[in-house]
């Protein structure tokens, strides 16, 4: 389902990352203010990296872009990487850490968005391949889901569970 209203004003909102690749554990990150925009019939949602900031280095920023048949994921800092997956094709991009460019091919198997007034999730199973020779057909298989909440709802959340803990 793709909902889109333009003009629609700024919200923030919470996106819970979670990205599992086949034979080891699922990476989970929580973005807890994320600026969610549309604007020329995309969706855009920006966000400061929380991994970089509880580190305690720089933080980098992060955009996700959702539009009809595509995801564009960027991400500025510490880590430097913009990579659009698009369902039934290989793209390619580079991502840059410490100094180095890596090559990066993904072939998206799968891409399901799902979009409501009130947040949404959007679904990319793929396969990556990093370096200049890798091919993405003989990499694992990764999931990525990004879940998207209203900012109130997290607070409703985290007081029930501060009055469970009271029980």
């Amino acid at each position: 389902m793709w909902w889109y209203e333009e003009g629609a004003p700024e919200r923030r909102v919470r996106i819970r990352w979670r990205r599992v690749e086949s034979g080891s554990d699922a990476l989970e990150a929580c973005i807890e203010d994320a600026r969610w925009r549309q604007k020329g019939g995309s969706h855009w949602f920006v966000y400061q990296e929380p991994v970089e900031a509880a580190q305690g280095g720089p933080a980098g920023q992060s955009a996700l872009k959702l539009e009809p048949g595509a995801l564009t994921w960027a991400r500025r800092g510490p880590v430097t990487w913009t990579h659009r997956f698009v369902p039934g094709r290989t793209t390619y991009s580079e991502l840059r850490v410490q100094g180095r460019a890596i090559p990066v091919a993904v072939a998206v198997e799968a891409m399901d968005v799902r979009l409501r007034p009130d947040g949404g999730e959007a679904r990319v199973r793929c396969r990556m391949g990093l370096g200049r020779d890798a091919d993405p057909a003989q990499a694992n298989r990764i999931d990525l889901v990004f879940t998207l909440e209203p900012l109130d709802a997290c607070a409703s959340a985290r007081a029930s569970e501060g009055s469970e803990d009271a029980r």
